[in-house]
C-alpha cells in the first residue's frame, strides 16, 4: 500500500513518516516544493494524508484539487505531533489506520499488524563489568542477527575506554554494528548501543534519548539506572543479560522489573572473570537461566526461532 503525506512542516512530516512506515512500508512525504512543482498532483499513492496542523496548506490549489478528486483517497490530520508524548503519537497512528481501513477495505491486508510494527521491537540490555570486553566479544560473535536492538552497559573508567570497546567489538565480529549511544539517534534492529559513562538512556518512539546521571561512588554507566529507564520507556519487550563483573549492579532494578521482562539470563560463574555480579542476581532469584556467553547468545536466538541449542 502506498501512502502519501502532504505537509508544509518538515519536522511533522518526519514524525509521520517514522510512525507510518513500519505499518505501510511505502510512505512518501510531499513538502511544499513537491506540491508546487507538480510531483504531488501526479502522485500514485492509494491514500494522501493532508497535514492540516498548518492551516495555510488549504490555500494551495493543488491540495484542494486533490481533496475534491475521487482518487487518491484523502485524510485530514490536524494534530501537531511534535509536542506529543509517544503514547499519544501511537494513538494518532491508530486513528489513521482505522481511517485507512475504512476508506480502502480491499487493501487492509497489506497493513503490517505484527507486534514489532505496532509496538516496537524488543530491546535487550547487556550489563557487564570486570572481564566484560572478552565476554561481550564471545556473546556478540555467537549472537545471530535478530530483529532486536542491544543496549550495552559496561562499567568503564572513562569514555575513551568505552570508545575502545566499541572499536574492539566491531573489529572482532560482524553480526552486530556497535555504536556509542547519542541523544536522538534512531534505534535500529541489528545494532548494539554502548551507554556512555554518567548516562541513562531511554527510548522515545524509535529514537534513543540520553540524560546525564552521576551517582557518586557507584560504577558507571549504572546498569540499575538504565534498566529502570528503559523499562519505563520502551514500547517493545525488554530482555536482560548479566555478564561477568564485581559487585551487584543490576540486581536491585531486576527485583523491581523482573515480572515485566522477556527473560533474564546470567553468565555461568565458571566462565566469569569476576562472578559476584551474576551471582548476586542469581541469589536474588531474578535469573531464569545461566550459561556461558556463547550459550546465552544461542538461547536468545532460539527465543526468536533462530538456531537450536
Amino acid at each position: 500500500m502506498r501512502i502519501g503525506i502532504a505537509t508544509k512542516n518538515g519536522t511533522q512530516g518526519g514524525i509521520m513518516h517514522e510512525l507510518l512506515t513500519p505499518l505501510f512500508g511505502d510512505v512518501k512525504v510531499y513538502d511544499e516544493a513537491a506540491m508546487a512543482n507538480g510531483d504531488f498532483a501526479h502522485s500514485n499513492v492509494h491514500l494522501m494524508i493532508i497535514d492540516y496542523s498548518d492551516e495555510s496548506i488549504m490555500e494551495m490549489e493543488c491540495v484542494l484539487d486533490m481533496i475534491d478528486a475521487d482518487e487518491p483517497k484523502t485524510v485530514l490530520s490536524e494534530r501537531n505531533l511534535h509536542p506529543l508524548p509517544h503514547d499519544e503519537r501511537l494513538a494518532w497512528r491508530k486513528r489513521i489506520v482505522d481511517q485507512v481501513a475504512c476508506l480502502l477495505p480491499d487493501l487492509v491486508g497489506e497493513i503490517n499488524t505484527s507486534k514489532t510494527a505496532i509496538h516496537g521491537h524488543d530491546v535487550w540490555v547487556i550489563g557487564s563489568s570486570t572481564g566484560g570486553p572478552d565476554s561481550l566479544d564471545r556473546f556478540l560473535s555467537a549472537l545471530p542477527r535478530l530483529p532486536i536492538s542491544l543496549i550495552i552497559a559496561q562499567h568503564m573508567a572513562s569514555d575513551a575506554g568505552l570508545l575502545a570497546l566499541q572499536r574492539l567489538l566491531n573489529n572482532r565480529q560482524s553480526n552486530w554494528m556497535v555504536e556509542m549511544a547519542t541523544d536522538g539517534m534512531q534505534l535500529r534492529v541489528g545494532h548494539a548501543y554502548v551507554v556512555p559513562r554518567d548516562t541513562a538512556v531511554s527510548i522515545e518512539g524509535e529514537r534513543i534519548c540520553t540524560r546525564g546521571l552521576q551517582l557518586p561512588d557507584q560504577p558507571s554507566p549504572s546498569i540499575n539506572s538504565n534498566l529502570r529507564s528503559l523499562r519505563r520507556s520502551s514500547s517493545g519487550g525488554i530482555g536482560v543479560v548479566i555478564l561477568t563483573g564485581l559487585g551487584d549492579d543490576g540486581t536491585a532494578a531486576l527485583k523491581e522489573i523482573k515480572h515485566k521482562t522477556i527473560t533474564v539470563l546470567a553468565q555461568a560463574a565458571a566462565e566469569c572473570a569476576a562472578r559476584s555480579m551474576p551471582d548476586s542476581a542469581r541469589a536474588a532469584g531474578v535469573v531464569d537461566e545461566s550459561d556461558n556467553a556463547a550459550g546465552l547468545a544461542k538461547r536468545i536466538g532460539k527465543h526468536y526461532g533462530v538456531g537450536v541449542l
